[in-house]
């Protein structure tokens, strides 16, 4: 699991950069549904 939370880290990384914290609490949510082990 340390290599999704590398990946969660940085879409969140570059979509704080890109300052759109809606889209970065969705695609949170929709990563969370996804990977659901």
């Amino acid at each position: 699991m340390r290599f999704y939370e590398q990946i969660l880290k940085m879409y969140e990384f570059i979509l704080l950069e890109n300052s759109s914290s809606f889209f970065l609490c969705q695609t949170r949510a929709n990563l969370k549904k996804s990977i659901n082990f």
